[in-house]
């Protein structure tokens, strides 16, 4: 065992005992240095002191202060002083660099944004201008000397207005046309009759008399040649007037009635056009107003359309855009990356009083 006496702790400059009065020199240029000196220490424990402080307000903010401004003592921060933490010192900032470094920031850092302009701005260019002339009758412009007042200028200024979306109805009316000659021929043609098919009038065709009224030539009574020098050994239909000025019985017959095209509707058979489809889709799901409030829209306008309604013809687009979806869905397949959306959501778990967050991938 060591019978050497304990030293005892040194003593720091705080816990030095101030010297007695008898200790302190006389000269008084030594003093003068001890004043200065001791000056200099005090105004370096204020500095540290109110860097202490600063520090300390900064950290009781980051955990106590309010939540957008809280801090997570466990993140690193984004500066992260190599030297310092090397050394195991923390390096007091130096007054002058502190001076010049928001001017430091200011050169180098990216331009901000500029900021918006208040007050009015100018309407777009592309919104239809509606003209309204302001203008004094003819009495209104009459001077008090008698003579009358001429136009020498317009002031002009633009105010924009909005008007309200109204419901239309679309009448569409197909017109049909007919060809008078190709009706007048199969008016006038006789019905086809298959051979061995009797004949509605009950006469054999063999041994009815010819008529010239008819039109018809029996093949065993043959004329003899006309002015044409020839004879048709078939039976065929005498040409109508019309037809024969206009050549027409030698032309191919075709349809007696058209009808102009009528363009698709979006739902087949449906009412709704293409514009009430296309305002009931992006209110619903761009605006998210639901079908029961256009409902009540619509209803101030005059037309009742009942929220059951308008959801089968929510369907109908769908199944009719049901192409454009797949097309959507195999070009968002063919990605690298998938970006989703991670939404937490409470799931009841079969234990009693236990609700864990589960995740809805979409």
């Amino acid at each position: 065992m060591s019978t050497a006496a304990s030293l005892p702790d040194p003593l720091g400059a705080a816990k030095a005992p101030l010297p007695a009065l008898e200790q302190l020199p006389n000269d008084p240029e030594t003093l003068k240095r001890m004043v200065l000196e001791l000056l200099a220490t005090l105004q370096e424990e204020r500095r540290d002191k109110e860097q202490l402080r600063h520090r300390l307000e900064l950290l009781l903010q980051r955990l106590y202060g309010p939540r957008s401004e809280r801090f997570d003592p466990s993140q690193p921060l984004l500066f992260d002083q190599t030297s310092a933490a090397s050394s195991g010192e923390t390096p007091l900032p130096d007054p002058e660099a502190a001076a010049t470094q928001p001017v430091a920031e200011a050169e180098t850092a990216a331009p901000r944004r500029r900021c918006k302009p208040h007050g009015r701005r100018p309407l777009p260019e592309n919104l239809p201008r509606r003209r309204v002339e302001h203008v004094l009758t003819e009495a209104e412009r009459v001077c008090s000397c008698g003579q009358l007042r001429i136009d020498i200028g317009v002031d002009q200024s633009e105010q924009l207005d909005w008007q309200p979306a109204s419901l239309f109805v679309w009448q569409h009316r197909v017109h049909k046309y007919a060809c008078p000659v190709c009706a007048a021929r199969v008016a006038q043609t006789p019905p086809t009759v298959e051979p061995g098919a009797p004949q509605s009038g009950g006469v054999d065709s063999m041994t009815q008399p010819h008529s010239p009224e008819s039109g018809v030539v029996d093949s065993t009574n043959r004329p003899a040649s006309g002015e044409n020098g020839s004879a048709d050994s078939t039976n065929a239909p005498a040409a109508t007037p019309a037809a024969a000025a206009t050549g027409a019985n030698h032309a191919t017959p075709g349809p007696v009635v058209v009808a102009a095209t009528k363009p698709a509707s979006p739902i087949a058979r449906g009412l709704p056009g293409a514009g009430l489809l296309a305002n009931l889709i992006v209110s619903k799901y761009t605006d998210h107003l639901p079908l029961h409030r256009q409902e009540r829209i619509y209803e101030r306008q005059g037309v009742l359309l009942p929220r059951s309604t308008t959801c089968d013809w929510l369907a109908a687009c769908a199944e009719t855009l049901r192409p454009l979806y797949d097309l959507m869905v195999s070009l968002v397949l063919q990605s690298r990356w998938l970006h989703t959306d991670d939404t937490p959501v409470k799931n009841q778990h079969p234990a009693a009083g236990a609700t864990p967050t589960a995740r809805l991938w979409a």
